[in-house]
């Protein structure tokens, strides 16, 4: 696990807050109204990073942790998120091997990683990256989308800092437990299950955080995108259409599922860790598979050091 991230679409690394590919498939015609020059990559890191100051306790407090360390948080452009997410793709494919089996060259490496990095550039939110231990934003990317969907003023100013409040759980995570090398030490369908229940976590955060601040038109329309269901308005211009466009990302699992099991742990009220504390026990010690993903009630949580077993549809303390 290099970075997780807000992608449309896709899932880098651990995760990816982005819009879904096809997302982008409505009219231009639909613009946003403003005249403005918008505010440069510089400008929107200070007021980014300020916002973020403010809303740290909100974030330790829903999510039932300290942050133990201050976290970056920069605005970067499209291509620069394609060099940093170049840069992930290219360490993950080190020893690749052609399909007759011969090794790719260095250069062969770096050339389809590029190729690869700037399609998820294009459609990338935000992505908390392990390397750096920072959280980039883009903002560009949100601007795109907001004239293609015909979204709000007030609305394109929120979305990177949610995106960004998604991130930042993701540092906490990475702070708390140790997520990266937690998932390196971790089977195939464990990591799976450990990156779902980490999205999860950082969703339900956001929809908490969102609530909060009464940004609920926003985090609808992050969502929408991100989840591939993108209704031709927004709830704070007259409410979502009666057909809505609907399509299933990649990403949309770990996002749904995850955030579903999230809920019901939370919700958990018979032996074992409770509440907040609960999911971070969870996160130490994942779900042995998918089944117990779909099905919540399957997954026994242990305190930390206990190993995981399975457990037994309708146990005791199903909310």
């Amino acid at each position: 696990m290099k970075a997780m991230g807000l992608i449309v679409g896709g899932i880098i690394g651990c995760g990816a807050l982005a819009p879904m590919a096809g997302a982008d498939e409505p009219s231009m015609a639909a613009q946003s109204g403003s005249t403005a020059a918008p505010a440069t990559n510089a400008e929107q890191s200070v007021a980014i990073s300020a916002w973020v100051a403010g809303q740290k306790p909100a974030i330790e407090t829903i999510t039932g942790a300290k942050f133990r360390r201050d976290v970056p948080v920069k605005a970067v452009s499209v291509d620069e998120m394609a060099q940093l997410i170049a840069k992930t793709i290219e360490a993950d494919m080190a020893g690749a091997a052609r399909p007759d089996g011969s090794p790719m060259s260095a250069i062969e490496i770096h050339v389809r990683a590029t190729a690869a990095a700037f399609k998820v550039a294009t459609r990338t939110f935000g992505m908390y990256r392990y390397e750096d231990k920072t959280v980039y934003v883009v903002p560009e990317n949100v601007r795109t989308y907001a004239k293609r969907h015909g979204w709000s003023e007030q609305t394109v100013e929120r979305t990177p800092r949610l995106a960004v409040a998604h991130e930042l759980v993701h540092a906490l995570q990475d702070q708390t437990v140790a997520l990266s090398e937690r998932s390196e030490k971790l089977g195939r369908e464990r990591q799976h299950t450990l990156r779902v229940v980490s999205e999860g976590q950082a969703v339900w955060a956001t929809d908490q955080l969102a609530k909060q601040l009464d940004w609920g038109a926003a985090n609808s329309v992050l969502w929408g995108v991100v989840t591939g269901v993108q209704a031709e308005g927004e709830p704070e211009k007259g409410g979502a259409p009666a057909a809505a466009s609907q399509r299933v990302a990649p990403s949309a699992e770990a996002y749904t599922l995850g955030r579903a099991f999230v809920e019901y742990h939370l919700a958990w009220v018979g032996e074992g860790p409770k509440g907040t504390q609960r999911v971070w026990a969870i996160l130490r010690n994942p779900p042995l598979n998918l089944g117990q993903i779909v099905d919540p009630g399957k997954c026994v949580v242990k305190a930390e050091g206990d190993a995981q077993k399975p457990g037994a549809p309708g146990a005791a303390g199903r909310p």
